[in-house]
Protein backbone atom coordinates (compact mmCIF):
# COMPACT_ATOMS: atom_id res chain seq x y z
CA UNK A 1 0.00 0.00 0.00
CA UNK A 2 1.58 3.13 -1.08
CA UNK A 3 2.28 5.54 1.94
CA UNK A 4 -0.23 8.19 2.45
CA UNK A 5 1.53 10.97 3.42
CA UNK A 6 5.22 12.59 2.48
CA UNK A 7 6.37 14.93 5.17
CA UNK A 8 9.12 16.97 4.48
CA UNK A 9 11.00 19.14 7.12
CA UNK A 10 13.38 21.97 6.77
CA UNK A 11 14.93 22.77 10.15
CA UNK A 12 16.64 25.85 10.40
CA UNK A 13 18.91 25.42 13.61
CA UNK A 14 22.40 26.92 13.21
CA UNK A 15 21.68 29.26 15.68
CA UNK A 16 20.47 29.48 19.14
CA UNK A 17 17.21 26.35 18.65
CA UNK A 18 20.15 23.52 17.50
CA UNK A 19 19.27 21.87 21.09
CA UNK A 20 15.64 22.59 20.68
CA UNK A 21 15.62 21.51 16.66
CA UNK A 22 17.61 17.75 18.22
CA UNK A 23 14.09 17.23 20.21
CA UNK A 24 12.49 17.54 17.13
CA UNK A 25 14.45 15.29 14.81
CA UNK A 26 14.38 12.79 17.46
CA UNK A 27 10.25 12.88 17.69
CA UNK A 28 10.13 12.34 14.20
CA UNK A 29 12.80 9.75 14.59
CA UNK A 30 11.15 8.25 16.87
CA UNK A 31 7.59 7.97 15.33
CA UNK A 32 6.21 4.63 14.58
CA UNK A 33 4.23 5.30 11.81
CA UNK A 34 6.76 4.83 9.14
CA UNK A 35 4.08 2.14 7.45
CA UNK A 36 1.54 4.79 6.84
CA UNK A 37 3.84 8.08 6.29
CA UNK A 38 7.50 8.53 4.84
CA UNK A 39 9.57 11.23 6.78
CA UNK A 40 12.50 13.39 5.03
CA UNK A 41 14.62 16.02 6.91
CA UNK A 42 17.27 18.29 6.25
CA UNK A 43 19.09 19.67 9.28
CA UNK A 44 20.58 22.88 9.04
CA UNK A 45 23.19 23.30 12.38
CA UNK A 46 24.60 23.14 14.32
CA UNK A 47 27.13 25.87 12.62
CA UNK A 48 25.98 27.39 9.07
CA UNK A 49 28.14 25.21 7.15
CA UNK A 50 26.59 21.84 8.27
CA UNK A 51 23.55 20.17 6.76
CA UNK A 52 22.09 16.78 6.48
CA UNK A 53 19.43 14.97 5.22
CA UNK A 54 17.99 12.06 6.45
CA UNK A 55 15.06 9.46 6.34
CA UNK A 56 13.70 8.38 9.24
CA UNK A 57 12.61 4.89 9.79
CA UNK A 58 10.84 4.53 13.23
CA UNK A 59 11.98 3.14 16.44
CA UNK A 60 14.58 5.61 16.97
CA UNK A 61 16.70 5.05 13.54
CA UNK A 62 17.13 7.11 10.87
CA UNK A 63 19.01 6.86 7.79
CA UNK A 64 21.57 9.93 6.87
CA UNK A 65 21.85 9.46 2.69
CA UNK A 66 23.56 13.37 2.48
CA UNK A 67 25.68 15.74 3.47
CA UNK A 68 26.90 19.34 2.60
CA UNK A 69 29.88 19.31 0.53
CA UNK A 70 32.45 21.47 1.16
CA UNK A 71 31.74 25.66 0.23
CA UNK A 72 28.30 24.80 -0.18
CA UNK A 73 26.43 27.31 -0.44
CA UNK A 74 25.22 29.83 2.49
CA UNK A 75 22.12 30.88 0.18
CA UNK A 76 19.53 29.70 2.30
CA UNK A 77 17.04 30.24 -0.62
CA UNK A 78 18.61 28.17 -2.33
CA UNK A 79 19.40 25.32 0.32
CA UNK A 80 15.60 24.92 0.84
CA UNK A 81 15.06 24.99 -3.34
CA UNK A 82 17.61 22.13 -3.44
CA UNK A 83 15.78 20.34 -0.45
CA UNK A 84 12.49 20.07 -2.49
CA UNK A 85 14.32 19.28 -5.51
CA UNK A 86 15.47 16.20 -4.47
CA UNK A 87 13.84 12.74 -5.95
CA UNK A 88 13.00 11.38 -2.17
CA UNK A 89 10.96 15.16 -1.81
CA UNK A 90 8.69 14.05 -4.78
CA UNK A 91 5.12 12.48 -3.68
CA UNK A 92 3.72 9.81 -5.50
CA UNK A 93 0.83 9.99 -7.13
CA UNK A 94 -1.38 8.97 -4.87
CA UNK A 95 0.72 11.01 -1.98
CA UNK A 96 -0.85 13.83 -0.07
CA UNK A 97 2.63 16.64 0.86
CA UNK A 98 3.52 18.47 3.87
CA UNK A 99 5.83 20.46 4.23
CA UNK A 100 7.02 22.17 7.70
CA UNK A 101 9.64 25.00 7.73
CA UNK A 102 10.99 25.33 11.13
CA UNK A 103 12.99 27.55 12.56
CA UNK A 104 13.00 31.81 14.17
CA UNK A 105 10.26 33.56 12.39
CA UNK A 106 9.14 37.12 12.59
CA UNK A 107 6.45 37.78 9.79
CA UNK A 108 7.00 40.25 7.73
CA UNK A 109 10.66 40.92 6.30
CA UNK A 110 12.69 42.65 9.20
CA UNK A 111 15.59 44.64 9.36
CA UNK A 112 17.28 43.77 12.40
CA UNK A 113 20.01 45.61 14.32
CA UNK A 114 23.03 43.84 16.05
CA UNK A 115 25.55 44.55 18.52
CA UNK A 116 28.41 43.20 17.72
CA UNK A 117 27.50 41.16 14.73
CA UNK A 118 29.99 38.35 14.41
CA UNK A 119 31.53 37.60 11.11
CA UNK A 120 29.95 35.96 9.42
CA UNK A 121 27.10 37.03 10.72
CA UNK A 122 24.94 35.28 12.69
CA UNK A 123 21.18 34.17 11.55
CA UNK A 124 18.94 36.95 12.97
CA UNK A 125 15.09 35.48 14.16
CA UNK A 126 13.47 35.26 10.69
CA UNK A 127 12.67 32.08 9.02
CA UNK A 128 15.08 30.57 6.51
CA UNK A 129 17.78 33.30 6.55
CA UNK A 130 18.95 33.85 2.56
CA UNK A 131 20.89 36.76 2.01
CA UNK A 132 23.08 39.72 3.27
CA UNK A 133 21.52 43.31 3.33
CA UNK A 134 24.13 46.00 4.20
CA UNK A 135 23.07 48.37 7.08
CA UNK A 136 23.29 52.40 6.66
CA UNK A 137 26.51 53.56 7.44
CA UNK A 138 24.43 56.07 9.34
CA UNK A 139 22.61 53.83 11.97
CA UNK A 140 25.95 51.43 12.97
CA UNK A 141 29.38 51.31 11.44
CA UNK A 142 29.64 47.86 13.16
CA UNK A 143 26.95 46.10 12.32
CA UNK A 144 27.73 45.46 7.70
CA UNK A 145 26.34 42.03 6.91
CA UNK A 146 23.88 41.02 10.01
CA UNK A 147 20.98 40.14 7.74
CA UNK A 148 19.83 37.06 5.86
CA UNK A 149 17.24 35.73 4.70
CA UNK A 150 14.03 34.38 3.11
CA UNK A 151 11.57 37.21 1.73
CA UNK A 152 8.10 36.62 1.42
CA UNK A 153 8.07 37.07 -2.14
CA UNK A 154 10.99 34.56 -2.47
CA UNK A 155 9.43 32.09 -0.05
CA UNK A 156 6.14 32.15 -2.38
CA UNK A 157 8.86 31.48 -5.49
CA UNK A 158 10.31 28.66 -4.09
CA UNK A 159 6.90 27.11 -3.15
CA UNK A 160 5.76 27.88 -6.44
CA UNK A 161 8.51 26.28 -8.26
CA UNK A 162 7.78 23.04 -5.90
CA UNK A 163 4.40 23.28 -7.01
CA UNK A 164 5.02 22.92 -10.84
CA UNK A 165 7.75 19.74 -10.20
CA UNK A 166 5.17 17.93 -8.63
CA UNK A 167 2.18 19.04 -10.40
CA UNK A 168 -0.35 19.86 -7.54
CA UNK A 169 -0.35 22.07 -4.79
CA UNK A 170 1.28 21.37 -1.20
CA UNK A 171 -2.07 19.94 0.83
CA UNK A 172 -0.34 21.41 4.37
CA UNK A 173 2.48 23.81 4.97
CA UNK A 174 3.30 24.07 8.42
CA UNK A 175 5.28 27.12 9.92
CA UNK A 176 6.87 26.39 13.18
CA UNK A 177 8.10 29.45 13.89
CA UNK A 178 6.53 32.80 15.42
CA UNK A 179 4.65 35.59 13.95
CA UNK A 180 3.43 33.58 10.39
CA UNK A 181 -0.12 33.86 10.52
CA UNK A 182 -0.24 37.12 8.39
CA UNK A 183 -3.26 37.20 5.90
CA UNK A 184 -0.40 38.72 3.82
CA UNK A 185 1.94 35.54 3.83
CA UNK A 186 -1.18 33.50 3.60
CA UNK A 187 -2.04 35.46 -0.30
CA UNK A 188 1.90 34.75 -0.77
CA UNK A 189 1.63 31.41 -0.69
CA UNK A 190 -2.50 30.88 -1.56
CA UNK A 191 -1.41 29.55 -5.21
CA UNK A 192 0.65 26.80 -4.28
CA UNK A 193 -0.73 25.64 -0.85
CA UNK A 194 -4.29 24.20 0.17
CA UNK A 195 -4.36 24.53 3.89
CA UNK A 196 -1.62 26.20 6.76
CA UNK A 197 -1.11 25.84 9.96
CA UNK A 198 0.59 29.25 11.40
CA UNK A 199 0.54 31.42 15.12
CA UNK A 200 0.01 34.78 14.57
CA UNK A 201 1.85 35.42 18.52
CA UNK A 202 5.29 33.57 19.11
CA UNK A 203 5.73 30.01 19.43
CA UNK A 204 7.29 28.64 22.17
CA UNK A 205 11.16 27.00 21.29
CA UNK A 206 9.88 23.78 22.09
CA UNK A 207 8.09 24.23 18.86
CA UNK A 208 5.28 21.64 17.39
CA UNK A 209 4.89 18.12 19.74
CA UNK A 210 5.66 16.18 16.64
CA UNK A 211 5.57 13.12 19.35
CA UNK A 212 1.33 13.51 19.39
CA UNK A 213 1.30 14.93 16.26
CA UNK A 214 2.17 12.00 13.98
CA UNK A 215 0.14 9.37 16.89
CA UNK A 216 -2.65 10.82 15.00
CA UNK A 217 -1.52 9.23 11.61
CA UNK A 218 -1.37 6.18 12.82
CA UNK A 219 -4.78 5.29 11.70
CA UNK A 220 -5.77 2.64 8.83
CA UNK A 221 -8.02 5.38 6.89
CA UNK A 222 -6.05 8.21 5.16
CA UNK A 223 -6.16 11.26 7.02
CA UNK A 224 -7.57 14.35 5.33
CA UNK A 225 -5.14 17.36 5.40
CA UNK A 226 -7.91 19.61 6.55
CA UNK A 227 -8.20 17.15 9.85
CA UNK A 228 -4.14 17.18 10.12
CA UNK A 229 -4.13 20.78 9.80
CA UNK A 230 -6.60 20.65 13.02
CA UNK A 231 -4.91 17.63 14.69
CA UNK A 232 -2.10 20.10 14.93
CA UNK A 233 -3.83 23.27 16.49
CA UNK A 234 -5.27 20.76 19.12
CA UNK A 235 -2.20 19.11 20.54
CA UNK A 236 0.08 21.95 20.45
CA UNK A 237 -2.26 24.29 22.53
CA UNK A 238 -2.98 20.67 24.24
CA UNK A 239 0.87 20.52 25.23
CA UNK A 240 1.24 24.12 26.53
CA UNK A 241 -1.99 23.88 28.68
CA UNK A 242 -0.28 20.89 30.83
CA UNK A 243 3.81 21.63 30.38
CA UNK A 244 3.04 25.71 31.12
CA UNK A 245 -0.33 27.09 32.13
CA UNK A 246 0.94 30.49 31.89
CA UNK A 247 2.64 29.87 28.58
CA UNK A 248 0.37 32.21 26.14
CA UNK A 249 0.23 29.98 22.94
CA UNK A 250 -2.43 30.59 19.63
CA UNK A 251 -2.00 28.25 16.61
CA UNK A 252 -4.44 28.41 13.20
CA UNK A 253 -5.60 26.08 10.67
CA UNK A 254 -5.63 27.97 7.37
CA UNK A 255 -8.06 27.07 4.37
CA UNK A 256 -6.19 28.86 1.89
CA UNK A 257 -8.74 27.46 -1.05
CA UNK A 258 -11.14 29.87 0.26
CA UNK A 259 -8.49 32.85 0.32
CA UNK A 260 -9.95 34.24 -2.69
CA UNK A 261 -13.17 35.26 -1.14
CA UNK A 262 -11.55 36.88 1.87
CA UNK A 263 -9.80 38.77 -0.64
CA UNK A 264 -12.38 40.19 -2.44
CA UNK A 265 -13.92 40.91 0.61
CA UNK A 266 -11.48 42.89 2.09
CA UNK A 267 -11.05 44.86 -1.25
CA UNK A 268 -14.28 46.24 -0.51
CA UNK A 269 -13.48 47.11 2.69
CA UNK A 270 -10.40 49.36 1.66
CA UNK A 271 -13.08 51.40 -0.59
CA UNK A 272 -15.08 51.57 1.60
CA UNK A 273 -12.27 52.92 4.98
CA UNK A 274 -10.73 54.58 1.83
CA UNK A 275 -13.46 56.74 0.92
CA UNK A 276 -15.16 57.65 4.44
CA UNK A 277 -11.32 58.97 5.56
CA UNK A 278 -10.89 60.47 2.69
CA UNK A 279 -9.99 64.58 4.23
CA UNK A 280 -13.11 65.60 2.18
CA UNK A 281 -15.26 63.34 3.98
CA UNK A 282 -13.36 62.98 7.16
CA UNK A 283 -13.47 67.43 7.70
CA UNK A 284 -12.55 66.92 11.31
CA UNK A 285 -10.58 63.27 11.74
CA UNK A 286 -13.61 61.63 13.62
CA UNK A 287 -13.31 58.60 11.23
CA UNK A 288 -9.18 57.94 11.46
CA UNK A 289 -9.52 58.24 14.77
CA UNK A 290 -11.96 55.77 15.43
CA UNK A 291 -10.16 53.69 12.40
CA UNK A 292 -6.75 54.20 14.85
CA UNK A 293 -8.93 53.32 17.81
CA UNK A 294 -10.12 49.82 15.91
CA UNK A 295 -6.47 49.35 15.31
CA UNK A 296 -5.43 49.89 18.86
CA UNK A 297 -7.81 47.45 20.10
CA UNK A 298 -6.58 44.61 18.27
CA UNK A 299 -3.23 44.59 18.49
CA UNK A 300 -1.44 40.59 18.91
CA UNK A 301 0.61 40.45 22.25
CA UNK A 302 3.74 39.80 20.63
CA UNK A 303 4.06 42.55 18.08
CA UNK A 304 2.79 46.09 18.20
CA UNK A 305 2.66 46.55 14.54
CA UNK A 306 0.35 43.22 13.69
CA UNK A 307 -3.17 43.50 14.68
CA UNK A 308 -5.75 40.43 14.69
CA UNK A 309 -7.88 41.01 11.50
CA UNK A 310 -11.34 39.45 13.12
CA UNK A 311 -10.60 41.53 15.82
CA UNK A 312 -10.51 45.05 13.87
CA UNK A 313 -13.40 44.26 11.93
CA UNK A 314 -15.58 43.65 15.21
CA UNK A 315 -14.24 46.86 16.42
CA UNK A 316 -14.99 48.72 12.88
CA UNK A 317 -18.27 47.39 13.17
CA UNK A 318 -19.21 48.27 16.72
CA UNK A 319 -17.46 51.99 15.92
CA UNK A 320 -19.00 52.74 12.55
CA UNK A 321 -22.45 52.39 14.17
CA UNK A 322 -25.80 54.17 13.08
CA UNK A 323 -26.09 55.76 16.54
CA UNK A 324 -22.19 57.23 16.01
CA UNK A 325 -23.13 59.11 12.69
CA UNK A 326 -26.32 60.07 13.80
CA UNK A 327 -25.70 63.68 13.84
CA UNK A 328 -23.26 63.36 10.60
CA UNK A 329 -24.18 64.69 6.92
CA UNK A 330 -26.45 61.94 5.27
CA UNK A 331 -23.87 61.22 2.60
CA UNK A 332 -20.99 60.45 5.11
CA UNK A 333 -23.43 58.11 7.37
CA UNK A 334 -24.05 56.34 3.88
CA UNK A 335 -20.67 55.51 3.48
CA UNK A 336 -20.10 54.77 7.36
CA UNK A 337 -22.73 52.28 7.22
CA UNK A 338 -21.06 50.66 4.22
CA UNK A 339 -17.72 50.28 6.25
CA UNK A 340 -20.01 48.60 9.23
CA UNK A 341 -21.53 46.07 7.37
CA UNK A 342 -18.27 45.32 5.03
CA UNK A 343 -16.48 45.08 8.06
CA UNK A 344 -18.99 42.29 9.15
CA UNK A 345 -18.41 40.57 5.79
CA UNK A 346 -14.67 40.13 6.34
CA UNK A 347 -15.60 38.91 9.78
CA UNK A 348 -17.74 36.54 8.64
CA UNK A 349 -15.45 35.35 6.09
CA UNK A 350 -12.71 34.68 8.29
CA UNK A 351 -14.94 31.99 10.10
CA UNK A 352 -15.14 30.62 13.37
CA UNK A 353 -14.18 27.23 14.89
CA UNK A 354 -18.79 26.62 14.62
CA UNK A 355 -18.68 28.25 11.44
CA UNK A 356 -15.36 27.20 9.71
CA UNK A 357 -14.22 29.47 7.04
CA UNK A 358 -10.65 31.11 5.97
CA UNK A 359 -9.57 30.46 9.36
CA UNK A 360 -10.64 26.75 9.40
CA UNK A 361 -9.67 26.25 13.40
CA UNK A 362 -8.35 28.23 16.22
CA UNK A 363 -7.13 27.78 19.54
CA UNK A 364 -5.23 30.15 22.07
CA UNK A 365 -4.57 29.20 25.98
CA UNK A 366 -2.62 30.82 28.26
CA UNK A 367 -2.49 33.71 30.83
CA UNK A 368 -5.17 36.26 29.58
CA UNK A 369 -4.51 38.43 26.37
CA UNK A 370 -5.59 41.85 25.71
CA UNK A 371 -7.56 40.76 23.44
CA UNK A 372 -9.44 37.60 22.50
CA UNK A 373 -8.02 36.78 18.76
CA UNK A 374 -9.00 35.00 16.16
CA UNK A 375 -6.29 33.80 14.96
CA UNK A 376 -5.00 36.21 11.80
CA UNK A 377 -2.68 38.85 11.94
CA UNK A 378 -2.66 41.90 9.43
CA UNK A 379 -0.10 45.35 9.32
CA UNK A 380 -1.02 48.13 10.46
CA UNK A 381 1.69 49.93 12.70
CA UNK A 382 1.41 52.98 14.94
CA UNK A 383 3.03 55.35 12.93
CA UNK A 384 5.47 55.42 9.87
CA UNK A 385 7.53 58.13 11.04
CA UNK A 386 8.63 56.59 14.44
CA UNK A 387 10.24 53.03 13.01
CA UNK A 388 9.83 50.41 15.50
CA UNK A 389 13.81 50.08 15.68
CA UNK A 390 14.19 53.84 16.40
CA UNK A 391 11.57 53.51 19.17
CA UNK A 392 13.33 50.30 20.81
CA UNK A 393 16.86 51.71 20.68
CA UNK A 394 15.10 55.55 22.54
CA UNK A 395 13.80 52.99 24.96
CA UNK A 396 16.49 51.06 25.60
CA UNK A 397 19.01 53.74 25.68
CA UNK A 398 16.85 55.52 28.38
CA UNK A 399 16.18 52.20 30.41
CA UNK A 400 19.40 50.90 30.60
CA UNK A 401 23.08 51.90 30.43
CA UNK A 402 24.68 53.14 27.68
CA UNK A 403 25.65 50.74 24.93
CA UNK A 404 28.62 51.98 23.08
CA UNK A 405 28.15 49.57 20.35
CA UNK A 406 24.47 50.76 19.71
CA UNK A 407 24.45 53.40 17.04
CA UNK A 408 21.23 56.42 16.52
CA UNK A 409 20.41 58.22 14.24
CA UNK A 410 21.59 62.05 14.25
CA UNK A 411 17.66 62.68 14.18
CA UNK A 412 16.70 60.45 16.61
CA UNK A 413 16.13 63.26 20.05
CA UNK A 414 13.65 65.18 17.55
CA UNK A 415 11.81 62.52 16.60
CA UNK A 416 10.63 60.87 19.88
CA UNK A 417 8.66 62.57 21.90
CA UNK A 418 8.03 61.86 25.85
CA UNK A 419 4.03 61.91 24.56
CA UNK A 420 4.88 58.79 22.27
CA UNK A 421 7.34 57.05 24.41
CA UNK A 422 4.59 57.27 27.01
CA UNK A 423 1.95 55.83 24.56
CA UNK A 424 4.09 52.77 23.66
CA UNK A 425 6.59 51.80 26.19
CA UNK A 426 3.96 49.25 28.07
CA UNK A 427 3.14 47.63 24.90
CA UNK A 428 6.84 47.29 23.54
CA UNK A 429 8.59 46.87 27.30
CA UNK A 430 7.63 42.60 26.90
CA UNK A 431 9.07 42.37 23.30
CA UNK A 432 12.32 44.51 24.18
CA UNK A 433 13.12 41.99 26.95
CA UNK A 434 12.48 39.10 24.36
CA UNK A 435 14.51 40.95 21.83
CA UNK A 436 17.56 41.34 24.64
CA UNK A 437 17.50 37.57 25.45
CA UNK A 438 18.87 36.58 21.94
CA UNK A 439 22.33 36.65 22.26
CA UNK A 440 24.67 34.34 20.14
CA UNK A 441 27.83 32.53 21.29
CA UNK A 442 30.17 35.41 20.49
CA UNK A 443 28.16 38.13 22.99
CA UNK A 444 26.24 39.66 20.16
CA UNK A 445 22.80 40.62 20.00
CA UNK A 446 19.44 41.99 18.85
CA UNK A 447 19.01 45.47 19.77
CA UNK A 448 16.21 46.83 17.57
CA UNK A 449 14.27 45.83 13.73
CA UNK A 450 12.19 47.70 11.70
CA UNK A 451 9.62 46.20 9.24
CA UNK A 452 11.15 46.56 5.58
CA UNK A 453 8.30 48.70 3.72
CA UNK A 454 9.73 48.90 0.52
CA UNK A 455 9.44 44.94 1.16
CA UNK A 456 5.55 45.13 2.69
CA UNK A 457 4.29 47.05 -0.49
CA UNK A 458 5.59 45.01 -3.04
CA UNK A 459 3.38 41.68 -1.72
CA UNK A 460 0.98 40.24 -3.53
CA UNK A 461 -2.06 40.96 -0.68
CA UNK A 462 -1.27 44.57 -1.42
CA UNK A 463 -1.65 44.22 -5.05
CA UNK A 464 -5.45 42.10 -4.70
CA UNK A 465 -7.19 44.77 -2.09
CA UNK A 466 -7.68 47.19 -4.31
CA UNK A 467 -6.11 48.94 -8.06
CA UNK A 468 -4.51 52.17 -7.30
CA UNK A 469 -5.04 52.00 -3.56
CA UNK A 470 -4.74 48.25 -1.69
CA UNK A 471 -4.04 47.45 2.08
CA UNK A 472 -0.79 49.02 2.07
CA UNK A 473 -1.40 52.12 0.38
CA UNK A 474 -4.57 52.97 2.56
CA UNK A 475 -2.58 52.37 5.67
CA UNK A 476 0.38 54.69 4.22
CA UNK A 477 -2.05 57.46 3.55
CA UNK A 478 -4.06 57.14 7.06
CA UNK A 479 -0.63 57.27 8.49
CA UNK A 480 0.24 60.63 7.00
CA UNK A 481 2.55 59.32 3.98
CA UNK A 482 2.35 61.71 0.96
CA UNK A 483 3.01 60.57 -2.50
Amino acid sequence: MDKTWKLLFYISADNNLYNDALVTLRQLTDAEVQNKVEIIVQLDGPTSDQVSRYKCLGGGSKELFWQAPDYYTSDRGTRLKDFLDIDEAKPSDQQKVALVLWGHGAGLDHFFFYTNPPEPAAPPPAILPLKVVRLPSSQSSEAQEVNRYVTNIQLAGILAGYRNKIGKKIDLLGLDSCLMGLVEICDEVSQSVSFMVASDEEVPNGSFPYDTILEGLKKDSPTPADALSKHIVDKFVEKYKIEDPKTRVSLSAIDLEKCRNLIEEMKMLVKYLDNVSQPTADRDGTVSRMIFRARDASRTPDEVTYIDLGVFCKELSESFSTTAFSTTAPELRDQAEKVRDQAKKVRNSLGSNDYPGFTLYHKDEGENGSIDPTGLAIYFPPTLDLITSQIDQALIQQSSPPNPNVKFPAALKTKFPAALKTKFQAALKTKFQAALKTKFEDGSQITGYEILWDHYKKLKFNRDTGKGIGWADLVYRLLGGKG
